[in-house]
């Protein structure tokens, strides 16, 4: 490659990262937020074994151990906002697509 199309790359590359940063260090923080919380509450509940509380979590365990990571994506990203027809933000796809994997 010359030296044209190398300073092009250049000079492009911040333009596409700085958006995409400013997307995916809130995100990641939000995410990481909410994932702890959630397993926090889910090991309190396991180790003090609240009987109707310990089954529903459980459940929930089991679903996400159980189903590849995949089908998780496609139910949460295609599936789950489809079927209750509600336009979601992509931001917020993403948000629940993360969440899920956390």
């Amino acid at each position: 490659m010359n030296d044209r199309v190398i300073r092009i790359l250049l000079d492009s590359f911040f333009k596409i990262l700085i958006p995409g940063l400013q997307y995916t260090i809130p995100l990641t923080i939000i995410t990481f937020a909410i994932g702890l919380l959630i397993a926090i509450a889910v090991a309190i509940v396991r180790v003090y074994k609240i009987k109707v509380i310990d089954q529903i979590v459980r459940f929930y365990v089991w679903v996400f151990r159980g189903t590849p990571l995949l089908v998780q994506l496609f139910i949460i990203f295609y599936g789950f906002f489809i079927n209750i027809n509600i336009f979601i933000a992509f931001f917020y796809k993403g948000l629940s697509i993360v969440i899920s994997i956390s």
